[in-house]
C-alpha cells in the first residue's frame, strides 16, 4: 500500500517539464546519487544548472549527461565543502558563467562520507563530529546565506535534503545525525524570519528515509545490522524527483518515503519509548 503511495507521488510529477523549463538550478552534492539524478531531471525538462561537488572529472562526466539530456547551459564548480575558501567563491564562480542569470532554485544536497560506529569519545570522534558538523551543517548554511541575495532577485526557492535521523535518535551515526538535526533547527527558524519579513524567498526541509545510492550501500556494508533488511529503500531518482516538486512548488516540507519519515516522527513525541525500542531492533549490531 505505502509503495503504491510512493508511486502516486511519483506518477504527478509529470508536469515537472513545464515548470523546470528556462529555470536556472545550483546543485550541490551533484557528482553522485540524489544530487546527481537532480541535475539530470533539471536538465531533461530544458533547465539551466550549476553544479558543484568536491571531484572534478566526475562532475564534467555528470555534466555531458546533463547536456545530453537537453540542459540549456551546464556549469561544474570542483569545491571542497569543509573549505571556506572554496565556498566563500561560490558566487563569483557563479556569475561567471551565468552572468545575465538569476538564480531560481538552490539544492543543498551535499554531505560529507558518514562513517558508521559507535561513539567512544576518541580524538578519531570528536574529529569526525567537527568534520561533519563544518560541511554537513555550516556548508549549508554559508551557501544558502551568500546565494540570499541571487534568491530575492528572483523570487527563489532553496531545497534544503537532510535525513529522519535528524528528527529521531539515531545511534552509530551520532555525528551524522547531529549536522541534520542542526540544519532542521536553523532552517525552520531561518524560516519564520524570511516570513516574519516577507521575504520572497522560500525554503523547503526535505527529510529522506533510506535511498538506494552507492554511497548508503558503501556505508552500511562498513557495519553490519541483523535486522537491516527488514527495512527498503527507494530510489536515488524518485527521491530526486519528490525534493525537486517540493522544492519548486515552495512546500514547507517534504517527507519521503512518507510513510518511513513521517510515522516515526509522530512516535518520536507521542511513544518515544516504543520508537528507541523499534530502532534499537533494526539497528542491533552483529557481534
Amino acid at each position: 500500500m505505502f509503495k503504491n503511495c510512493t508511486s502516486a507521488f511519483i506518477a504527478a510529477a509529470v508536469i515537472l517539464i513545464e515548470e523546470l523549463a528556462n529555470k536556472v538550478a545550483i546543485v550541490t552534492g551533484a557528482s553522485t546519487g540524489i544530487g546527481e539524478e537532480i541535475a539530470y531531471l533539471y536538465c531533461q525538462s530544458g533547465a539551466s544548472v550549476f553544479i558543484i561537488s568536491r571531484r572534478q572529472h566526475v562532475l564534467e562526466k555528470v555534466a555531458k549527461r546533463c547536456l545530453e539530456l537537453g540542459g540549456r547551459q551546464v556549469a561544474v564548480y570542483a569545491a571542497d565543502m569543509g573549505v571556506d575558501e572554496d565556498i566563500q567563491a561560490i558566487p563569483q564562480v557563479f556569475k561567471k558563467h551565468f552572468p545575465e542569470s538569476l538564480v531560481d532554485h538552490l539544492i543543498l544536497n551535499h554531505k560529507l562520507e558518514n562513517q558508521i560506529g559507535s561513539w567512544r569519545g576518541t580524538a578519531e570522534n570528536l574529529t569526525q563530529l567537527y568534520n561533519i558538523i563544518n560541511v554537513n551543517f555550516y556548508g549549508y548554511v554559508k551557501i544558502a546565506s551568500l546565494m540570499r541575495p541571487f534568491l530575492e532577485q528572483s523570487a527563489g526557492s532553496i531545497g534544503v535534503v537532510s535525513s529522519a535521523s535528524g528528527r529521531s535518535n539515531s545511534p552509530y551515526i551520532i555525528s551524522y545525525s547531529s549536522s541534520k538535526h542542526a540544519l532542521d533547527g536553523f532552517f525552520a527558524g531561518w524560516r519564520l524570519e524570511l516570513e516574519a519579513e516577507r521575504s520572497n524567498v522560500s525554503i523547503t526541509y526535505c527529510t529522506l528515509g533510506l535511498i538506494e545510492t552507492e554511497n548508503m550501500r558503501k556505508e552500511i556494508n562498513n557495519f553490519r545490522f541483523e535486522n537491516f533488511n527488514l527495512m527498503s529503500a527507494v530510489s536515488a531518482k524518485d527521491t530526486a524527483t519528490a525534493i525537486v516538486m517540493a522544492t519548486v512548488r515552495r512546500y514547507r516540507e517534504l517527507y519521503f518515503p512518507w510513510f518511513e519519515t513521517k510515522i516515526p516522527l509522530l512516535f518520536r513525541y507521542w511513544f518515544p519509548v516504543t520508537l528507541d525500542k523499534i530502532t534499537a531492533f533494526l539497528l542491533k549490531a552483529k557481534q
